[in-house]
This record gives C-alpha cells, sequence and structure tokens, in this order.
C-alpha cells in the first residue's frame, strides 16, 4: 500500500529503514542519569501483564528512560524489542491501515520478540486497536505520550483495565546531584562543608530546573525551543487553535505568574475571549500536555473546589526563570514552585488550604485523610512579621484539620517550634527534598 507525504511515499521500504534506524539510535542514545522511575518499570514488566503507559511533559527523558530500562533488562545482548517512535517527519501519513505491515517489518527485523515499546503512538487515530491485538496476544507494551489527553481518549473505553499509568517529571534535586555526579547521604547534614555544597547546588537547580536537554547546553534558545514544540506542535496544530497570537500571550501571562491565583473570568475578561469555557478548554490543553498544573482550595464541597480561584505552577523553573516576563527578583516563585514539583511527583491529591478567617497555607496533601500534611513555603522567617503570618496560618489550619504536625519550608533556615501540643517543623528546601526522597 503507497501512502503520499510530502517528502517520500510512506512503503515497506521506507517503513522498514526508519525501523531500523530508530532501532539503532535507541542502541546508541545516551543512558544519562539512572531515573529514579526506572526501578518501577522494571518491577512492573516482571510482575505484571498489563500495558504500561509513560506520561510526561515532551523532552523530559521519556525515551532515555526506555533505554535505561532495556540495559537493565538485557545489558549484553542486542535490544530485544519492537521499537517506533511515532513522531519520526517520515512517519507524517502513517495510519491505522499501516499497523499489520509495521508488525510483519518488526518481525522481519527483530523476530518474534514480544516487547513492544512506542513513543507517541496516540498520534495515530485508532492506536488503541492495534495495542489491544498486541496485548491479547501475550505481548509486553510499553507507550509513552506528552499529552495525557489523547491518551486517556480511548485508555477508558478500548482499553479499560489493561493499563497501569506512571508519570515522568524533569530531574528532581536528588536526581540533579546525580546529574552533577555529587554524592552525599543525609548523616552529612550536619557538616558545614557538606551543606554549603548541597545549597551550592540548590541555587543552580532553583533557577535551571531539571529538564535534560537544557541542561545539557544551559542555551535559553534550547529552552525556547522546546517552549514553542509545546505550544506549537502539542497544542496549536493538534487543537487547531486559530488565535495563536491570543493562546501566546495567555501562555506567557500564566507562565509569568507562576504559584499566583487565577479565576476563569477574570482571564476571559482580561484577554477577551469569548467564554469561560474556552479559557478552561485553553488551560486544559496546557494541563494535558504536562506544561502546567492547577490546584484548588481543599474543600468537602467538590463545587467549591470547581468554582474557587486556582494557583500555577510550571513544569520546570527555567521555563519561569527564562521565559516568562519579571520584574523582580523572583526567588519565592521558584522556590513555591520547586516544593509543589516534588510534593508532585510523590502525590495525586494536592491543594492549597484556606483557613476559616481566610488564612493561607500553600499546600494540603490529601491523597489519605490519615496521611495529610500541611505545607507553608517562604523563603526566609527573619522578618518578624512573616513568622508571625506564615506559623499563624498553619496553626488555624492545623486546628481545622485535626493535625499535629506541619512543615514550613525555607531557603536556609532550620528550627522547631511546638505549641499548645502541635509541632512546626522548620527546615530548608534542599535537606526536604532530599530527605525519605520528600515524603514529610
Amino acid at each position: 500500500m503507497f501512502i503520499m507525504n510530502e517528502q517520500k511515499i510512506l512503503n515497506r521500504s521506507l517503513l522498514k529503514e526508519i525501523v531500523l534506524e530508530q532501532k539503532q539510535e535507541l542502541r546508541n542514545m545516551p543512558r544519562g542519569v539512572p531515573r529514579a522511575q526506572l526501578t518501577p518499570v522494571a518491577d512492573f514488566f516482571r510482575s505484571s501483564s498489563q500495558i504500561l503507559i509513560i506520561q510526561g511533559v515532551r523532552r523530559c527523558g521519556k525515551s532515555t528512560l526506555l533505554a535505561q530500562f532495556l540495559d537493565a533488562l538485557s545489558p549484553q545482548s542486542p535490544i530485544p524489542v519492537h521499537y517506533l517512535n511515532f513522531e519520526d517527519e517520515r512517519l507524517v501519513s502513517f495510519d491505522i491501515s499501516l499497523f499489520n505491515l509495521l508488525l510483519e517489518i518488526f518481525y522481519e527485523v527483530n523476530g518474534k520478540q514480544t516487547l513492544f515499546f512506542f513513543d507517541e503512538i496516540q498520534i495515530v487515530e485508532g492506536w488503541e486497536r492495534f495495542v489491544r491485538r498486541l496485548h491479547n496476544s501475550n505481548n509486553q507494551i510499553l507507550i509513552t505520550g506528552s499529552n495525557a489527553n489523547l491518551l486517556s481518549q480511548e485508555l477508558g473505553t478500548k482499553l479499560t483495565g489493561r493499563h497501569v499509568d506512571l508519570e515522568l517529571f524533569p530531574f528532581s534535586y536528588t536526581e540533579f546531584l546525580k546529574y552533577k555526579h555529587y554524592q552525599y547521604n543525609e548523616n552529612q547534614f550536619h557538616l558545614t562543608e557538606k551543606r554549603s555544597e548541597l545549597h551550592q547546588y540548590f541555587s543552580e537547580y532553583l533557577k535551571e530546573g531539571g529538564m535534560p536537554t537544557y541542561l545539557q547546553s544551559r542555551r535559553r534558545a534550547v529552552l525556547s525551543s522546546l517552549y514553542e514544540d509545546i505550544l506549537i506542535r502539542d497544542i496549536v496544530q493538534r487543537y487547531r487553535i486559530d488565535n495563536i497570537k491570543l493562546f501566546r500571550e495567555l501562555t506567557l501571562y500564566l507562565l509569568s505568574n507562576s504559584t499566583g491565583a487565577i479565576t476563569y473570568s477574570k482571564l476571559k475578561d482580561y484577554f477577551h475571549l469569548g467564554s469561560v469555557n474556552t479559557v478552561i478548554k485553553y488551560l486544559g490543553y496546557l494541563e494535558s500536555c504536562y506544561f502546567l498544573f492547577l490546584i484548588s482550595p481543599f474543600s468537602p464541597s467538590f463545587k467549591k473546589q470547581v468554582n474557587a480561584p486556582k494557583k500555577i505552577y510550571v513544569i520546570c523553573n527555567a521555563f519561569i526563570d527564562k521565559i516568562g516576563f519579571h520584574l523582580t527578583d523572583n526567588h519565592g516563585v521558584l522556590l513555591e514552585n520547586m516544593v509543589f514539583l516534588e510534593l508532585r511527583r510523590r502525590f495525586k491529591h494536592i491543594f492549597y488550604y484556606k483557613t476559616q478567617n481566610n488564612l493561607e497555607v500553600d499546600f494540603l496533601v490529601y491523597d489519605h485523610p490519615k496521611d495529610a500534611r500541611l505545607i507553608q513555603v517562604t523563603w526566609s522567617l527573619i522578618d518578624a512579621k512573616t513568622k508571625k503570618r506564615e506559623v499563624s496560618a498553619l496553626l488555624k489550619a492545623m486546628e481545622e484539620t485535626h493535625l499535629s504536625e506541619a512543615w514550613i519550608l525555607t531557603e536556609a533556615e532550620t528550627d522547631l517550634i511546638q505549641i499548645e501540643g502541635k509541632t512546626i517543623h522548620i527546615m530548608p528546601v534542599y535537606q526536604w527534598a532530599l530527605l525519605n526522597n520528600a515524603t514529610v
């Protein structure tokens, strides 16, 4: 079968060429920093027959994770996997009718392997039918994607009960230290020299973030190109947004107001959008490709959560610092955004908290009532007014939520406050992020 595109005819010969090239590229791909998710992926394939879906923002290291997993699976022998990245521009005309030809080429090139890896397969309409057929034939399948909406549209119907989701984020602070080849252990936190070194690396991570491709060059042009790919390729082209200029302005506004509160109605008025639904749709696109996250205030009423102002967080601090617009030092914003990302790597349900007398606590983690925790983030508590404000908000929130412990995370300060049976731990973010992988 022959399908025309702007460059070449996508026939058996070209498809086989792409499969062979991509197999070699996967084999030669730099392995980089061993990701924290490597162990869960390996454990999954040893114990489960379900389809594994790895989701995350573009260029956060999903393909590298695949290569690392293959090394762990078979460090000596050739790669025992069928692999295709559907973002190859030569596959622009690939459609569901070509999946059987692809399967024939896989078997011709790799033999009768039972492990299949697909990058961005959700680009192909109807992909889930092919994956279901593979799964029904007792194959193991790993899929990566940078758009949660496109992946989930059919997962809930055609592949119900057959898949497990795993999210991959840019480097955590722990992984950043590995990237810098810096070794530490928790017992060294009391050593002045080690604290100084960790703080120095933390200051770098706070501004540069953890996007692997950007860290390799530290060139703003690389980050800008990635930002453009997310906006244009992942959103504008896929969702056919007509007013690109307005969408860019809205995204830059959100990026420049990270950690701040927004309402859909105010954004509609400010950008002269037709309706609140348009705002909700645009923000949903940005969330679906893992560029932005919105959190609501905690409330037993779901309706109140939906209608209340949302706080904005961004996938990587480098976007805030290098792409976003800010006239003053934004270190407080970067600190809070980093804490959110550390929490989001480990918890699904994150809120901010408003007390009955309208005091605010930055985060309430609430994956389970017995495991709830309150976290406040501030650059410094040296100023007496700041300390009183942050402590008062926490104490009131602890009273209302019946929690006896809470945390204030700072840039460098350590302390312990005990009042009326309540304990507030004050610690530097860089220590908190490393202690028990930020589970406190």
